[in-house]
């Protein structure tokens, strides 16, 4: 007797990659074998699917597509066959398709699937002339649905008889109502989209708006691929969608495109048309983008026209593509836009202008930095351009940046001393006593610091922070003296801390003191000052009469919080009118919150000029004032939320510049404004009080 097994039968041919979804992704929303193009396909462990222990799921939320291409070349024409198990959970459209390209051009086949709650084989088929060599199946779904098993290979015999009888059929409008009689156009549409042209016949005038996207897509697909050969027909006569593109998917198109070919055979007839005015913004950026990454000197003679009609978010691409040419052009371009922007556009214009000058390595760039940048009007350029030229600063460069001790900024000023400070000689160490003196505390008090870096302490600059304290300067140069002399009880003795701790006129410059002696081991002296006397309150009013009394909430919203405010018990505050020189202030005390309320009304109802942001200057120079107040200074604005064109700007560059001044201080800023007070509420909020 002979023993043997069965044979089992061969497994049926796929040419697809991971068909059932089992090979394990090293990332969240990644399929082995597929390309996400868009949404949240992901192969997710399951007990009930079809094959194996794995299947294809669709996260809601979102349109999801993914697609796998296959390089196969087919001498025939041929039939081929996708299969898959599909299962929808909720309403949505689920579209398999597959196409065909290759020198005969292009092939497609589309099926629309409704979804079922238990598992259904679907299938298209697709036919594939002689010539062809890549297949691409893409899966497309707008609703819940889950895959497995999928499989592409040659059709079978029985596919491709029923194929044959379909196309014996001399009228495919007959056919596809006679199918099934009754049924509704939708229905008819799911069960004949493997044949794009019934989509036609069913809807008439209105065609199938997926399938023409869809040929569109795969236009664009085969123009790609002739760019990846750099086929010269493209360029001979290329499509009409890439000289004038009408859509962001043609603008993205021909940015791939272009990126095949050498620029100077795509600029002409490609890029060129879209630098015109009136060209689609998507595709004015996607030709930038290509000139910028090529680093031609035709982006910035491009630059101004395209910006100037551009939003803000293309416009902060555009800074960024400026600055990542290295190139004494982008300097000057961008050290442009720094001076004329305003607001957040500055923020982004000053970022990009950094980024280009760090990136300026060559001796042109540095040269640039050296004569251009920091002689610019701008005081921004001037900093950022010494942050460029970093520490390792030759000789005659060090001479250079000497010029800018006598800069009006304190912030180039604040930037240059560790500059100063790491490149010891007469000329640094004189520039850096020099700035001690300065009138901006802070500027005096990291000069200080600074030549102490330098010297590294030694006698010659204690001595001179002994002088310091003795000489009762500025109070940030005493308490950063103070500090540098904490371990030094030769010229800082005990006693002339204790002193300093009571009757000093500055309570910063006491607590400084104070705390060296408890570091040395010593207690407080009785009646040191460790905190500051009781803060003033200013409160700046921009809100518009008419627009309380018409009950607009953007401005009645504010106006109750502030009167509100007002009733506080034992507020001494200091009033100012938007619209109104600061010399106007006017102190108000009074017994009780109501006398302190009326009061406020007759005050505020007398005011010539008509409340509103009638002078961002004069706003600008009472926060400037409100920073130079001792620390305890709380700063209230009741703003009208309902901004007119270019002042949201405005109140943006009065934010940057409070931060500037509050740099050192410890100032509050309260914003009473309607409770959504959109763009301006966001623009202040990182300064608002707790």
């Amino acid at each position: 007797m002979c023993l043997g097994w069965a044979q089992e039968p061969a497994p049926e041919p796929n040419w697809l990659k991971n068909p059932g979804f089992e090979a394990p992704a090293a990332r969240v929303h990644e399929v082995v074998g597929w390309q996400t193009q868009a949404g949240a396909w992901h192969s997710m462990a399951s007990e009930d699917a079809p094959e194996g222990e794995r299947m294809l799921a669709w996260q809601s939320g979102q349109l999801a597509r993914t697609r796998q291409v296959l390089q196969r070349r087919f001498a025939q024409p041929q039939w081929v066959e996708l299969r898959a198990m599909v299962r929808g959970s909720g309403p949505g459209e689920l579209r398999l398709a597959a196409r065909a390209l290759g020198k005969p051009g292009v092939q497609r086949a589309v099926r629309l699937v409704a979804p079922s709650e238990g598992w259904e084989p679907i299938s298209l088929v697709l036919a594939v002339p002689a010539g062809t060599d890549r297949l691409d199946v893409e899966l497309i779904a707008s609703g819940p649905f889950e895959l497995d098993q999928l499989r592409l290979a040659e059709s079978s015999k029985e596919q491709l008889q029923a194929v044959s009888a379909a196309a014996e059929v001399q009228s495919l409008s007959d056919e596809i109502f006679a199918s099934a009689p009754g049924l509704e156009r939708e229905q008819l549409l799911v069960d004949w989209a493997v044949h794009p042209e019934a989509h036609a016949i069913l809807l008439g005038s209105g065609f199938d708006q997926t399938t023409a996207e869809l040929g569109a897509e795969f236009d664009r697909e085969l123009w790609r691929a002739m760019g990846r050969v750099q086929s010269p027909q493209l360029l001979k006569e290329p499509p009409q969608a890439l000289v004038q593109p009408r859509t962001e998917a043609d603008a993205l198109a021909l940015e791939r495109v272009a990126r095949e070919y050498p620029l100077r055979a795509v600029y002409a007839k490609l890029l060129a048309p879209q630098l015109q005015r009136g060209a689609l913004p998507a595709a004015q950026d996607a030709a930038m983008r290509v000139l910028a990454d090529a680093g031609d000197a035709r982006f910035f003679a491009a630059f101004e026209s395209v910006y100037l009609g551009a939003a803000l978010e293309r416009r902060a691409a555009l800074l960024d593509a400026a600055a990542s040419i290295r190139d004494t052009q982008a300097l000057e371009t961008l050290a442009k836009r720094v001076r004329s922007a305003r607001g957040l556009e500055r923020e982004l214009a000053e970022r990009a202008f950094l980024h280009a000058a760090r990136s300026a390595s060559d001796l042109e760039g540095r040269a640039w930095l050296l004569d251009t940048g920091l002689a610019h009007r701008d005081s921004y350029v001037r900093r950022a351009s010494l942050l460029a030229l970093g520490q390792e600063l030759e000789p005659v460069e060090i001479s250079a940046i000497l010029r800018l001790t006598r800069d009006s900024d304190p912030e180039v000023l604040r930037t240059l001393i560790p500059v100063l400070a790491a490149h010891p000689s007469d000329a640094s160490s004189r520039a850096l006593q020099d700035l001690v003196g300065h009138r901006r505390p802070e500027v005096a008090a990291d000069a200080l610091r600074g030549l102490w870096a330098q010297r590294s302490g030694d006698s010659g600059v204690r001595s001179f922070a002994r002088g310091v304290i003795v000489g009762e300067g500025q109070w940030a140069v005493q308490q950063a003296a103070i500090e540098l002399l904490a371990r030094d009880e030769r010229n800082l003795p005990p006693q002339r801390l204790r002193q300093l701790a009571v009757s000093s006129a500055d309570w910063r410059v006491a607590r400084a003191a104070t705390r060296v002696l408890i570091a040395r081991g010593e207690q407080a002296p009785e009646g040191a000052r460790t905190a500051p006397e009781q803060g003033q309150t200013l409160v700046v009013i921009a809100l518009d009469r008419e627009a309380i009394a018409a009950g607009d909430p953007t401005a009645v919203a504010p106006w109750l919080q502030l009167r509100e405010w007002l009733t506080q018990d034992a507020l001494q505050a200091k009033l100012w009118l938007a619209g109104v020189p600061p010399q106007a202030w006017r102190e108000s005390g009074f017994a009780s919150g109501a006398e302190r309320l009326t009061a406020f009304d007759r005050w505020f109802a007398e005011r010539p000029v008509p409340v509103g942001i009638g002078s961002m200057g004069g706003l600008r120079e009472a926060l400037r004032k409100a920073c130079a107040e001792q620390d305890g200074v709380e700063l209230v604005l009741a703003i009208d939320a309902d901004l007119r064109d270019g002042e949201l700007e405005d109140w943006l560059d009065l934010a940057a510049d409070f931060r500037r001044w509050n740099a050192h201080q410890q100032l509050k800023l309260r914003v009473l404004t309607a409770p959504d007070g959109g763009r301006l509420s966001l623009a202040l909020s990182e300064f608002a009080a707790d």
